[in-house]
């Protein structure tokens, strides 16, 4: 009991489903997320996920947007980071010279050692207040 199958026409044409168009490359926030939540805690991750979401996300997107605010929070974080390390650095700069010229006499390692007792203590607690009451002024 087969069963034959009509001949096909010569004009036919085979049903052709409609051309299903390419999936669009989506552009997605993952980098740009990751790069401000990065900036906050680990500075150098946050800087680098943000470059690469920059150089990664077409032009007008919400990803290059909040890869643009993670790269300017890292910026601002370094920035301050730096500018806190100039100042800090120079704080001690002043207090060790403060208190190393009431004390000409003593050799490095003397002078070590009184900083690390009870007097040395307290003139380097004296030489901070001084230096920060400029800078609070």
């Amino acid at each position: 009991m087969s069963e034959e199958l009509p001949p096909i026409p010569e004009n036919a044409t085979a049903a052709v489903p409609a051309a299903v168009p390419a999936p669009q490359k989506q552009s997605g926030v993952v980098l740009g997320i990751l790069s401000i939540v990065c900036s906050v805690f680990c500075l150098p991750v946050g800087l680098i996920l943000g470059i690469i979401g920059l150089c990664t996300y077409p032009a007008k997107s919400t990803g290059k947007l909040l890869s643009i605010i993670g790269l300017a929070i890292s910026g601002l974080i370094l920035a301050a980071g730096v500018a806190y390390g100039v100042f800090i650095g120079s704080s001690l700069n002043e207090i060790q010279t403060s208190v190393r010229a009431n004390h000409p006499e003593m050799s490095d390692t003397e002078f070590l050692e009184y900083l690390h007792g009870p007097e040395g203590q307290k003139e380097v607690e004296k030489a901070v207040e001084e230096s920060m009451s400029k800078y609070l002024k």
